[in-house]
Order: structure tokens, then C-alpha cells, then sequence
């Protein structure tokens, strides 16, 4: 699908903790040749690192591209231990971006680092969710990162100039907003804190597969011929 010789490319899971006795794992595809720059990618919310399919085969030409899924997405961990409940929002990013520092940590054993003690040095990119992830990784290990690429990230937004003087509220004026049972859901599922990914829980097999596939060929604008 992506062009690339298989043998460029090494799948592994990297244990970065345990919980109740069971590994803790971040899954990770190494593409290209490691003797090139490294470049660490991280995906965006409900996706995974394989979804970047189709840029593979160009990224490879300059680096050796490290593409991860983040804990509870893709092929990595569901650990027990996120309690969504009780995590605060900063305490959730903290979580992800502690499990991309423990990750760092045990790659040396995983990537030749060349003289170095420790994988470092790095690029690092992130796409949406992956972006926010990723921006605070840089503020929080600044030191590791050779440069910080942030893909349409979210959680950062550009004022238009007609909008600094607008009082918040005059925004929404005349605009038609859903209806009040779809507020309610949402309101309920919100304070519940449930995700996307409860909802694909309660679908029985076939209809998420259905629902995921629909979801990669809208992204990606994938055929039958290249899935």
C-alpha cells in the first residue's frame, strides 16, 4: 500500500511500564533507514500511525521515520490505569505526555542511537490531537527534540482581527444552533465523559468495521484498490 520495501519496515511494541502484572505497551513502526535523521510522528485522536500510509515512501527519502500510536488508540495498550473520570484535563495530557517520555527512554534498546547513551536528538511531528500532544511534550523535554512540527494541531486558533473587540457573546447572535434534544445528549455525554470510543464499543463487529472504514476512506480518499 505504501510503496516501501516490507523489509524497511520494523513493527514492535515497546513496554514502557506495568500495571497488575501486565505489560503496558506503545505499539511502533520504524520506517526507512536508521542511519538517517530520526523523525518521531504521532498521530491524531482515534487514529493510529499506519493511517499516514500514503507520505511514507517520501518521508523515508530523509529520515527514518518513527511513527507511534498513543496509548488507547491503534495497536497500543487500552491500559487500566487512565482513569477518565478522575483525571483532570491537565492531568489526561500529562498522562500522554509522561507515556511518550517513558517511551523515549526504552527505545535505545530498540534503534541504533549511535554513540549516544539514549534516543534523543530527535525530530518530533504531531497532526491534531498529536500536534497538542506533541507541543507539550516540546515545553516539558525541550532538551530530547532536534525540532517540533506541529500538524494542524489543535487547542491553538488564530483570532481573526474583526473578532478582538467582539464581546463572546455577540458571536452566537442569529446563529441557529441544534436541537435542544441533541444539546441534552451531548450535554449528558460530556458530563459523563464519554468518547467516540464507547460509542464504537456498544456497535457489534461488523458494523464497527464498517464504521471504521468509512472513517479511513474519508480522510485518506482511499479506493478498494489501495486498502
Amino acid at each position: 500500500m505504501s510503496g516501501v520495501d516490507p523489509s524497511l519496515i520494523k513493527q514492535l511494541n515497546v513496554v514502557i511500564y506495568q500495571f497488575k502484572g501486565e505489560d503496558v505497551y506503545i505499539r511502533t513502526n520504524i520506517c526507512g533507514s536508521q542511519d538517517k535523521p530520526k523523525l518521531v510522528w504521532i498521530h491524531g485522536y482515534a487514529s493510529s500511525g499506519p493511517l499516514f500510509f500514503k507520505i511514507i515512501k517520501q518521508l523515508i527519502e530523509h529520515f527514518c521515520v518513527i511513527f507511534i500510536d498513543m496509548l488507547g488508540m491503534g495497536g497500543s495498550s487500552r491500559p487500566e490505569d487512565f482513569f477518565k473520570d478522575k483525571f483532570t484535563p491537565e492531568e489526561s495530557i500529562g498522562y500522554f505526555v509522561d507515556s511518550v517520555e517513558k517511551w523515549r527512554q526504552q527505545m535505545h534498546n530498540h534503534i541504533d542511537v549511535g554513540e549516544a547513551a539514549e534516543f534523543t536528538d530527535f525530530y518530533l511531528a504531531g497532526h491534531s490531537f498529536g500536534g497538542y500532544i506533541v507541543g507539550n511534550y516540546g515545553v516539558t523535554y525541550p532538551s530530547h527534540i532536534r525540532k517540533l512540527l506541529m500538524l494542524s494541531p489543535i487547542g491553538i486558533r488564530v483570532k481573526e482581527p474583526q473578532e478582538e473587540d467582539l464581546d463572546p457573546m455577540e458571536r452566537f447572535k442569529g446563529r441557529k444552533g441544534p436541537p435542544s434534544w441533541v444539546k441534552r445528549i451531548v450535554k449528558s455525554q460530556w458530563k459523563n465523559r464519554a468518547s467516540p470510543f464507547d460509542l464504537a464499543r456498544k456497535f457489534n463487529k461488523r458494523l464497527s468495521m464498517k464504521f471504521i472504514q468509512r472513517y479511513i476512506e474519508k480522510r485518506q480518499k482511499t479506493d478498494n484498490t489501495e486498502q
